[in-house]
């Protein structure tokens, strides 16, 4: 993945968010955190990532410009996706 840190177009999504990558299922808390899961990807540049945010609104990730945009975004194709597999969960629930 490109040393250029993630930017976002108009607005950023509210944290915690989940997006499709390649199949996976990746979990963010954080812009950090969703930072340090690219880092261990080799992105083609041409590509565009489905996501969802906290508040269930749909956005794109972006990887030949590492932008994060509300725009365009396909957020029918995070739920009942029948090819996802999971990858990894970063997201933990606190003490009952």
């Amino acid at each position: 993945m490109s040393d250029n840190p993630v930017q976002y177009l108009f607005r950023k999504p509210r944290y915690p968010l989940i997006c499709v990558i390649e199949g996976d299922v990746f979990a963010a808390k954080s812009h950090a955190g969703f930072q340090k899961q690219l880092e261990t990807l080799n992105l083609p540049p041409d590509k565009h990532y489905n996501m969802i945010d906290v508040t269930a609104k749909g956005w794109t990730f972006v990887s030949g410009f590492n932008v994060i945009s509300e725009l365009s975004s396909l957020r029918s194709q995070l739920v009942g996706h029948g090819s996802i597999r999971l990858r990894r969960i970063t997201m933990t629930r606190g003490s009952p």
